[in-house]
């Protein structure tokens, strides 16, 4: 606010006041000249007014006075006013001042922020392209330095494998000389042994003009008539199917014993062991050395009354006529089921009797195998078991052979369930009739990952069973290819072999009674005399395999194996196979039972297919077909 903007207003109230007292036109004064020039006409004023009446004088300078006072405080108010707006004016100078300064050290400081900042930022990319720079180095030194580890690694490989081609070369040459000088002395001993056991051995059967079933043949070949002192009786055939007293309904129910209430003849031990050589395996003898206080064999009295169903008779009278061996030894033409050779003319023709002498169509069931260690200690594997062997199948008519009825002997389907970290896992075989021309061939169904896979090619001698202790062509005596072999038929011999071994399966005995260290219990087992066809196999020269030889005990009744014996690549005798074997009711023929396979070296063994904690198979189910055993129905298995 101005000076003249507030003073006007006091200025003309005073004047007003003035003309009213005074009666003289008022002047209203703009400014101090102004109220100086006022004061002039009032003395004028009070001299002509000293010329009137006293009263009217002191009025007129009663007036004067106020106007003059009035002046003074309008002049002071100004002042005032006026110092109020200087100060106002200094107040807002400053203020200015003052802002502009705030905003100068503001901009300072802001301006050296933006400098810091920019040296910081600078600095920082310094810094990143001095690491960057010091990395690329150091990824440039590392890749050199891989490189030439890398070729290092190269040279050091090609002349590592240089040198192991060398030494398999000096190896594989060495390996054959060794091999030479081993087959020159397996020969050797084998001649020597022939020699001096050729008085063990019986005459060959002259087979010429007879016909199966007469001129004192069974109806699988085997030799109808008695040993001379009686030892081993005639060939009777009464028992087909359930024996007339013994309580038994179907297949799968325990087997009743028929010869349950018989005493032994006599005991074989340690101490009357010469006695017996004669009638005794190499490896049953060596059984004895090993364990002289424990292993002995008690012999019953011998029978050969069961008979097989019509069915296995007529088809192994059709291959009588009609099958040859094919494919060196590992084929059959003109199969039809049954036994392919009961004539036999060679070891080979031999052992592919054994190999299929299994008159059941399916083995459905739990089986137990068992290693147990010379400590005592036990590993156990069960699996759920289901087996069909198409060529033994009710359904084909005899006549239809080979791969009309198809390529596989036998299909598996195994289910584990111990041990228990393998529960769950489930595997198909398809186990070729000749294994030279059609692979083995197996699935596996792992629970962990609920996938299926192809199984690496087995056989031959791949370790099987817990324990590793038998090889998988041990399985049934022979299951595998038969090429890397050469097979020779030493003849014939009576020998004491596991028979009728109902005894061994008695759900009555646990396994912890059965299994003892070193050999199964021998109160549980039976032996009868019989006549074995004795068959040799010799390893190639050019062949591998963990057994340089084997020795078959095959009995001549139902051609299956008894007794084997497998020798390592020393000659030294390794193992020991005795093989159970029963008469089944229901399918009218002997089938194959526990297994014991005898480590001499470690002094361990396995027993196969037990049932004692289980439960007898069923030898009678309907067969799935070959579907079932396909990877595409494993995997459907595995992910219900």
């Amino acid at each position: 606010m101005s000076i003249t903007r507030f003073l006007c207003p006091l200025i003309c109230t005073f004047a007003i006041v003035s003309c009213k007292s005074v009666d003289v036109e008022p002047t209203v004064p703009t400014d101090n000249n102004a109220a100086r020039q006022t004061e002039k006409p009032a003395e004028s004023i009070s001299e002509s007014v000293s010329k009137q009446e006293p009263s009217d004088v002191a009025a007129a300078e009663a007036a004067n006075q106020d106007s003059l006072e009035s002046a003074k405080a309008v002049k002071a108010e100004a002042a005032k006013a006026k110092a109020a707006e200087e100060a106002h004016l200094a107040a807002e100078a400053a203020a200015v001042v003052e802002a502009r300064r705030t905003a100068e050290a503001k901009a300072a400081e802001a301006e050296e922020q933006a400098r810091i900042a920019a040296e910081s930022e600078a600095a920082e990319a310094q810094e990143q392209a001095r690491l960057a720079n010091e990395a690329q180095a150091a990824e440039q030194a590392r890749i050199a330095a891989e490189a030439t580890a890398v070729e290092d690694a190269r040279i050091a490989a090609e002349a590592q494998k240089a040198e192991q081609a060398r030494i398999a070369v000096q190896a594989e040459k060495a390996e054959k000389a060794r091999r030479a000088a081993e087959q020159a002395k397996l020969a050797a001993a084998a001649a020597a042994a022939s020699a001096a056991a050729s008085s063990d051995y019986m005459p060959a059967i002259d087979y010429n003009g007879k016909k199966l079933g007469q001129n004192g043949l069974t109806p699988l070949g085997a030799d109808a008539s008695g040993n001379a002192d009686g030892s081993i009786p005639a060939w009777t055939g009464s028992m087909q199917g359930v024996p007339a007293g013994l309580a038994y309904t179907q297949s799968g129910d325990i087997r009743p014993d028929p010869y349950g209430n018989e005493e032994p003849l006599l005991t074989i031990h340690s101490d009357n062991l010469n006695e017996h050589k004669n009638r005794l395996s190499e490896g049953q003898i060596e059984l004895f050395k090993k364990y002289p206080d424990s292993f002995y064999i008690h012999v019953y009295p011998s029978h050969r009354d069961g008979r097989y169903n019509s069915l296995w008779e007529k088809r192994t009278a059709f291959n009588n006529e009609n099958t040859k061996l094919v494919n060196g030894v590992d084929g059959l033409r003109n199969y039809t089921g049954g036994i392919p050779f009961p004539t036999p003319e060679n070891g080979a023709e031999v052992l592919w009797n054994a190999r299929v002498a299994h008159p059941q169509a399916t083995i459905m069931g739990v089986l137990d195998d068992i290693a147990v260690y010379l400590n005592g200690n036990k590993q156990e594997r069960r699996q759920v078991y289901t087996t069909e062997f198409p060529f033994s199948s009710p359904s084909n008519p005899v006549g239809k052979v080979d791969e009309e009825i198809g390529i596989n002997a036998g299909l598996v389907h195994i289910t584990l369930e111990k041990p228990e970290r393998q529960k769950g896992q489930m595997t198909v075989v398809h186990e070729a009739l000749d294994q030279v021309t059609h692979d083995r061939k197996a699935w596996v169904y792992v629970p962990g990952s609920r996938r299926v896979r192809r199984a690496p090619t087995v056989g031959h001698d791949t370790p099987d069973g817990p324990g590793g202790l038998v090889t998988i062509d041990d399985s049934l005596g022979f299951n595998g290819a038969m090429d890397r072999y050469e097979w020779s038929l030493l003849g014939r011999k009576e020998v004491y072999i596991p028979y009728h071994t109902y005894k061994f399966d008695s759900p009555d005995v646990d396994y912890e009674t059965l299994l003892e260290s070193g050999h199964a219990n021998p109160e549980f087992m039976r032996y009868e005399l019989h006549r074995v066809w004795v068959v040799e196999a010799n390893l190639k020269a050019d062949a591998r395999h963990v057994y340089a030889k084997r020795r078959f005990y095959i009995d001549e009744d139902s051609w299956h194996i008894t007794l084997l014996e497998s020798y390592d690549g020393r000659g030294d005798l390794w193992r020991v196979g005795v093989l159970n074997t029963v008469y089944d009711f229901a399918v009218k023929g002997y089938v194959a039972r526990a297994q014991m396979f005898h480590d001499l070296q470690s002094g361990g063994y396995i027993s196969l297919r037990m049932i004692n904690e289980t439960s007898p198979s069923n030898l009678m189910g309907q067969p799935k077909g070959e579907r079932y055993y396909s990877p595409a129905n494993l995997r459907k298995l595995g992910t219900r």
